[in-house]
C-alpha cells in the first residue's frame, strides 16, 4: 500500500522578496482518486524548529472534483505524516469513503 514515504514534493510556489515557499506533492490512489499534500505559506500546515515540514495540508481529488474531507471544508489542515498514513489507508480500504464524505457534507 502506498504511505507518506510515496511522495514527492515540488516546490510551487517561491517568492524570495516576501519569503513566501509553497511545496505540493500529488499521490494516485486509483479508481480516479488522488491525494494532494501541500506545506508553506497559505496552506494549514506548520514547520518545526528546523524549517522542515512538521504538518501539512491535505485534499482529495475524484477527477476534478474535490472530496469534501470534513463536514465544514474540503481540506484538512495540520495533518502529521501518521495521520496522512491513517488517512490513506481509509481511502484504499473503505470502498464507501468518497460517498461517506459526500453524504456527510450535505446532511
Amino acid at each position: 500500500m502506498k504511505t507518506f514515504e510515496d511522495l514527492t514534493f515540488t516546490q510551487v510556489y517561491k517568492k524570495k522578496k516576501h519569503g513566501v515557499e509553497q511545496w505540493n506533492a500529488h499521490l494516485d490512489l486509483g479508481c480516479g482518486l488522488t491525494l494532494s499534500v501541500a506545506y508553506g505559506s497559505g496552506v494549514y500546515s506548520s514547520l518545526n524548529d528546523d524549517d522542515e515540514p512538521e504538518t501539512f495540508e491535505v485534499a482529495l481529488w475524484f477527477g476534478r472534483d474535490l472530496v469534501p474531507l470534513q463536514t465544514t471544508d474540503e481540506v484538512l489542515g495540520w495533518q502529521s505524516k501518521d495521520h496522512i498514513n491513517n488517512l490513506i489507508e481509509q481511502i484504499v480500504n473503505n470502498k464507501n469513503f468518497v460517498k461517506e464524505k459526500i453524504d456527510k457534507y450535505h446532511e
